[in-house]
């Protein structure tokens, strides 16, 4: 759902009463990098949430913010302060810019918490004061959001290159990326790695530059073993995928014959490789290396997302539950020696 339409859809709604929402409940295991956003660039988030609200006709936006960021939400708090002294006024209650007619006021909202409150309808429906679930789409947010008016719904990353496409031009941002790609982003890298932490790289890049030449290179000495491009959430990919676990677009694009596999490094990190093969590119990337045990890892991932489900679902509610059954079976037959 590309921002320039959703911005789009709200500003052409003929409610008079609109939001902007900043998505900041970063609760993903392994996503880090909105952290380091919100507690450094404050600024940058606030000034995408004033754009946002002149482009889309909004004159009220809220951060939604994860509980537990405490430095965040000081640094943000500071931020909507100081930019008092530069003419806007989107801490009080008049919400003026730059002593012209347009208002835009602006408020922190802390997340009650909970894992499901990142996705953005059920964030809307615990700013309401409700049980934080999913609600059925349509209609989207664009259409009946907070409170039921259109409302600008978009994560913290988003919104902080705003500014910098404003002042630079799309084809400043689009022209970073590489490979074919376009565009740059932020991805939080942990697990096996020597160099942990938040890096600012152009879409195209591949996982081999990623670890090697960003991250530092696998930790102790390890072989890679497997990534996880999007957190658990995403799935893991092996360090050699074989061909005949890949789709068949894939292979006829890297012309892989059947008993062939692919060096999960050449990978190029955009949104249309990844969906070739089969994945997804997210802000969580986990490297894991030969010294993991992957039915461990997975049971570990299973259980959280048990804990973690609101339960509105069957197939959740249930089905988590049956993967850690069966994934602590599986365990436990390893651990007896049993063969697979």
């Amino acid at each position: 759902f590309p921002t320039f339409r959703k911005w789009d859809l709200v500003r052409k709604a003929k409610s008079k009463t609109k939001y902007v929402v900043c998505n900041a409940d970063e609760s993903e295991p392994g996503t880090f990098k909105d952290r380091e956003l919100l507690r450094r660039a404050p600024h940058l988030v606030i000034e995408g949430m004033v754009l946002a609200g002149l482009v889309a006709g909004a004159e009220q936006g809220y951060i939604y913010i994860r509980h537990e960021y405490h430095d965040e939400i000081n640094a943000l708090r500071a931020a909507i302060t100081e930019a008092r002294d530069h003419g806007l006024k989107i801490g009080d209650e008049s919400g003026e810019l730059f002593e012209t007619d347009r208002r835009f006021r602006l408020e922190l909202f802390v997340s009650p918490g909970g894992y499901i409150c990142g996705e953005e309808s059920a964030l809307l429906e615990a700013m309401e004061d409700r049980r934080a679930e999913p609600r059925n789409k349509p209609p989207f947010p664009v259409e009946a959001g907070l409170r039921g008016k259109p409302t600008v719904l978009n994560n913290v990353e988003t919104l902080s290159w705003t500014p910098g496409i404003v002042l630079n031009g799309g084809a400043w941002y689009r022209d970073f990326g590489i490979n074919g790609a376009a565009g740059m982003r932020f991805v939080s890298i942990s697990g096996d790695v020597n160099r942990p932490g938040v890096y600012e790289v152009p879409f195209g890049l591949t996982v081999r530059s990623l670890i090697h030449d960003l991250a530092g290179g696998m930790r102790d000495g390890q072989a890679l073993k497997a990534i996880a491009p999007s957190g658990p959430s995403g799935g893991f990919l092996p360090a050699q995928c074989l061909a005949r676990n890949l789709p068949k677009a894939f292979l006829d694009e890297h012309s892989l014959a059947s008993g062939e596999s692919y060096d999960i490094l050449d990978l190029t990190l955009d949104n249309r490789s990844l969906r070739s093969i089969g994945s997804m590119l997210g802000a969580a990337f986990f490297v894991i290396g030969d010294q993991a045990d992957m039915v461990e890892m997975a049971l570990n991932c299973s259980r959280f997302y048990r804990n973690e489900s609101c339960g509105k679902c069957v197939p959740c509610r249930l089905g988590t539950q049956t993967l850690v059954d069966l994934l602590e079976k599986l365990l436990a037959r390893t651990l007896d020696g049993a063969a697979l």
